[in-house]
């Protein structure tokens, strides 16, 4: 009876899931959609974001390859850090960033052209409505990203951080008092 017991106990123990790792070398595979690959080139190295990991991690892409049933495509990566969150479990959600960019996000109902052609905005400021020239670095389908770091060619203001802007209307100009 006593072998018995053992041998159930032993058994238990091989259930469990172990992981043996060799390397410092893992590999994650991923299904993007046909708009999302063409930003992603073979070689090129891309940054990963898991939800629950503070730090990003760097990988490089192996491979690209279309998916015949569902039209994506599958990328898989290789990176050669090791944190533990990434080895718990065999699916893991996650962001791929191929490329970012740190500026002032403006939606684009909000983005006019003064006189001259120059791209901005209207923010207010003490009651009245002023143009502020924005320095375009990135654009989507619903706004755009504005460098902090922009400098009019004519020297005229430009968007900073926590102005308030006017997201529509008619009738906008300069110094336009605002109720």
């Amino acid at each position: 009876r006593s072998t018995q017991s053992r041998s159930s106990a032993a058994s238990d123990v091989y259930k469990r899931q172990v992981r043996i790792v060799t390397s410092q070398k893992w590999w994650y595979a991923a299904s993007v959609s046909e708009e999302q690959a063409r930003s992603i080139r073979e070689g090129s190295t891309v940054t990963i974001r898991f939800p629950n990991l503070e730090n990003t991690v760097q990988a490089v892409v192996q491979e690209l390859r279309r998916e015949e049933e569902t039209g994506n495509f599958l990328v898989i990566l290789q990176g050669d850090t090791i944190l533990p969150y990434l080895l718990e479990s065999r699916v893991q959600a996650s962001e791929i960033l191929v490329q970012t960019y740190t500026g002032l996000k403006v939606p684009k109902e909000a983005i006019r052209f003064n006189e001259e052609g120059q791209m901005g905005v209207y923010a207010v400021l003490m009651g009245k409505m002023y143009f502020r020239a924005v320095g375009q670095i990135y654009e989507s389908d619903s706004f755009i990203i504005s460098s902090t770091s922009y400098e009019s060619a004519d020297g005229s203001p430009t968007l900073k951080l926590y102005d308030t802007i006017i997201l529509g209307g008619v009738g906008l100009y300069d110094q336009k008092p605002v109720s």
